[in-house]
């Protein structure tokens, strides 16, 4: 993405079919919290005929984000809401199924895409964990990005549909296992897929699960204990209409107001 004209216009390439097209990029009046205690500012996106470049639905926080923000017994609130139809603006690009930085390159990414929601979960790439060398949150954003995608296969094919609810948890603590009723699906690293219990939609026939593929935290809110895996996904078991698996062109609903 590269600036043009005013100090707001931008040219974009889209991620998915790389069409060129020109946005006018806002700063927000809020900025949002990250888990891990970081913050960043949030964006207005709109394209040259003033349509907003994001979904307007509101983010879909973890649970730990609502029992942390919210009323008891709320699953949103005011809180979520200056979330709504806002961006993240990132330095650095996905490209070739990676994060990289590449002079001044930036990422606009809708707050409800895979890339804005890992960050805001807490995993900004360069940082660190607590100034921990060993903890270096760029791995774990990788990580975080393909597993909430259910990038199984590491060809930037997604295994599920927007909205899916997860669990996500990491081996740092930064987000712990909050749903007792869900159940283990995945373990990932850095480089992708360490290991599938389950799929997210059970219907794709395609997926094998692997027999050792334990969990790595036995419950809620207890501590990481295997040796394998940064983060883990734990999950319901969802299904499409007609047993149709994610993967399939147009499998998945549209969102009620406009598309990912």
């Amino acid at each position: 993405m590269e600036r043009v004209g005013s100090s707001d216009d931008f040219r974009a390439h889209t991620a998915t079919d790389g069409e060129i097209i020109d946005l006018k990029i806002t700063q927000a009046p809020v900025a949002t919290p990250l888990n891990g205690g970081d913050t960043l500012p949030l964006y207005t996106v709109t394209t040259q005929d003033g349509k907003s470049f994001c979904p307007t639905e509101g983010y879909e926080p973890l649970p730990e984000e609502i029992q942390r923000h919210c009323p008891p017994g709320q699953t949103s609130c005011a809180y979520f809401e200056d979330l709504k139809g806002r961006a993240m603006l990132i330095p650095g690009s996905w490209r070739n199924n990676h994060w990289s930085v590449s002079g001044n390159e930036q990422t606009v990414s809708c707050i409800t895409g895979a890339i804005a929601k890992c960050i805001k979960w807490g995993y900004k790439p360069g940082a660190l964990l607590g100034g921990d060398a060993q903890k270096p949150l760029a791995e774990a954003f990788q990580a975080c990005v393909r597993a909430a995608r259910a990038d199984y296969f590491g060809d930037g094919v997604s295994y599920t549909c927007a909205n899916t609810k997860i669990d996500m948890y990491d081996k740092w603590g930064l987000n712990q296992k909050e749903i007792p009723g869900y159940g283990f699906e995945s373990l990932w690293d850095a480089n992708g897929l360490v290991c599938l219990n389950r799929a997210r939609y059970p219907d794709c026939s395609n997926l094998t699960a692997v027999p050792d593929c334990a969990d790595p935290v036995p419950g809620t809110g207890q501590p990481w204990t295997g040796v394998r895996g940064l983060i883990g996904v734990a999950s319901e078991p969802h299904h499409l209409r007609d047993g149709v698996c994610p993967a399939a062109f147009d499998a998945c609903p549209m969102p009620a107001t406009a598309s990912r």
